[in-house]
C-alpha cells in the first residue's frame, strides 16, 4: 500500500465522512477528491479532481463515468477561467506544504475563486505543529524519532528554520480566523487530538512521507549551509534510526483539523 493510499484510509477513519455532513448531497457537487465520493452522490453529480502532476493518476479507463481527472497548480499565477465559480463544492487535504511563512492567504483566495457563490469549502488539514513523539509506555525510549522532530523544526547549525525552509506550522491552528478573515463563514471546525486507533497507520504514513520529501529537505537545508553532503548523511541517518524505533512500536502522532 502507498503512502497516499495510506493516508486516504487514514483520514476516511478519523473523519468518519468523506463530505462533512453539512454540506448537501442532493445537489451537483463537484469537488476535489473524487473517486470514492462519486459512489455516494447523485448519477447527476460531477467529480472533477486537480492534482498539479498526473504521476498519481489512475488510468482514464478505469475511471467512473461522472469523474474527471487534471492538472492544476492552484496557486500558479493565473486560475484557468474555465474554472473560476464553477464549483458548488470545494475539498482541499493535507496542503500543509503548499502555504509558506505561515501565510495561507494566497491558497484560500484560488480556493474562493473557484467556489459559486454559496459553496463550501471542506479543507482537511494536518498541524504538524502539533506533531510528537509517543512511546508506548514509559520505559520504551525513542530518541531517534523526538531528535528527527526537532531536526524538522529547528535543523543544526541554522540560527533559524525561516533561513533554511519556508515552512511555520503554527498557522493550521488558527484556520478558522483564517478563513474568516476571508469573508468565508466557518459552519463548523472538528480537532481531532491523538488516539491509538490510527496511531500506527499515522507513523507508517508520516515515516513514508518522510522518506519521500527527504532529498528536497537536504537540498533545501543544504543552500542555506552549504553543506549537501553532510546534511543529506545526517538526516539519512536519523531517519534510518527513526524507523527502526517504528519497527519497535514507538510511535509518530500529529493532530488533525
Amino acid at each position: 500500500m502507498g503512502q497516499l493510499d495510506i493516508q486516504h484510509l487514514l483520514w476516511n477513519i478519523r473523519l468518519g465522512y468523506l463530505l462533512h455532513p453539512s454540506i448537501p448531497l442532493d445537489t451537483s457537487t463537484p469537488t476535489l477528491w473524487p473517486l470514492e465520493l462519486s459512489k455516494h452522490l447523485p448519477p447527476a453529480a460531477k467529480v472533477i479532481g486537480y492534482d498539479i502532476s498526473p504521476s498519481q493518476f489512475p488510468a482514464s479507463e478505469y475511471l467512473p463515468g461522472n469523474v474527471q481527472l487534471e492538472t492544476l497548480d492552484i496557486l500558479g499565477e493565473e486560475l484557468p477561467e474555465t474554472i473560476i465559480r464553477k464549483f458548488d463544492v470545494v475539498h482541499v487535504r493535507a496542503v500543509v506544504l503548499l502555504v509558506h511563512r505561515a501565510n495561507p492567504e494566497p491558497l484560500i483566495r484560488s480556493l474562493c475563486r473557484m467556489l459559486k457563490p454559496g459553496g463550501f469549502l471542506q479543507w482537511d488539514e494536518v498541524d504538524l505543529g502539533a506533531f510528537k513523539a509517543l512511546p508506548p509506555n514509559p520505559t520504551v525510549a525513542n530518541v531517534a524519532s523526538k531528535q528527527l522532530i526537532a531536526y524538522l523544526h529547528e535543523p543544526p547549525k541554522l540560527t533559524s528554520l525561516l533561513t533554511a525552509l519556508p515552512y511555520i506550522f503554527s498557522w493550521v491552528a488558527h484556520l478558522r480566523d483564517h478563513l474568516g478573515s476571508s469573508g468565508l463563514e466557518v459552519l463548523s471546525q472538528t480537532n481531532f487530538a491523538e488516539d491509538n486507533i490510527t496511531r500506527k497507520l499515522k507513523t507508517d504514513d508520516h515515516a513514508m512521507g518522510v522518506e519521500d520529501l527527504l532529498p528536497g529537505i537536504a537540498d533545501l537545508l543544504a543552500k542555506s549551509s552549504g553543506e549537501l553532503g553532510e546534511i543529506e548523511s545526517s538526516l539519512k541517518s536519523l531517519v534510518e534510526s527513526a524507523m527502526k524505533e517504528r519497527e519497535e512500536k514507538r510511535e509518530l502522532d500529529y493532530d488533525v483539523v
